[in-house]
């Protein structure tokens, strides 16, 4: 009997012992695992004022996917177009919170109500008229935004244009190159043999 409970509590010090390990590496692995959350691939997001490149793509104020490669590049260009890319709060919106605030605290429940749907209201706007004047990085589910330029068309689609004419140079030339070594290369060869 006595070695029956000897037995029982070795065992319950061992299913102990293993409960504990198993504690310690479960807290190591979480450890880890906070560390890797930490350590983020570069991307569009602010790293003690260092912006790395932007892995993906991003929407523009017209809801068009554009990829962006260089994020602080972006950033110089909005501000040599007088804006600033992380805007603060519309004046509207922080009015209409205002507003509400200064009502609840007055009591009045009834004006309050319905400057809470005029503030409703005009935050709506804002936020509409903010949507089309961003770009959200959707890799980061939107956690920056940055305001688009006016003249950003102008600037993409001189790039597109940049791009297209670099490709129709390439193909000129490897067309050129086809003809030398198919048909001028031969002929050449036959007429030094001859």
């Amino acid at each position: 009997m006595i070695q029956a409970a000897l037995k029982a509590i070795t065992a319950a010090n061992k299913t102990l012992e293993r409960a504990a390990t198993l504690d310690r590496l479960a807290s190591k692995a979480s450890d880890r695992l906070e560390e890797e959350q930490q350590k983020r691939a570069g991307g569009l997001y602010m790293k003690k004022k260092r912006w790395g490149k932007v892995p993906g793509m991003v929407i523009d104020e017209d809801g068009c996917l554009v990829e962006v490669e260089n994020a602080k590049r972006l950033m110089d260009e909005v501000r040599a177009r007088g804006y600033e890319p992380f805007p603060k709060k519309p004046a509207a919106a922080a009015a209409a919170a205002a507003a509400a605030a200064a009502a609840a605290a007055a009591g009045e429940e009834e004006e309050s109500s319905s400057s809470e749907e005029e503030g409703e209201k005009t935050k709506e706007r804002s936020n509409a008229a903010a949507v089309k004047r961003r770009i959200i990085n959707t890799q980061e589910d939107g956690s920056l935004q940055l305001w688009l330029l006016q003249g950003s068309k102008q600037l993409l689609q001189q790039q597109q244009q940049q791009q297209q004419q670099q490709l129709q140079q390439q193909e000129e030339n490897s067309l050129q190159q086809d003809i030398i070594t198919k048909f001028l290369e031969p002929a050449v060869q036959r007429v030094s043999a001859a």
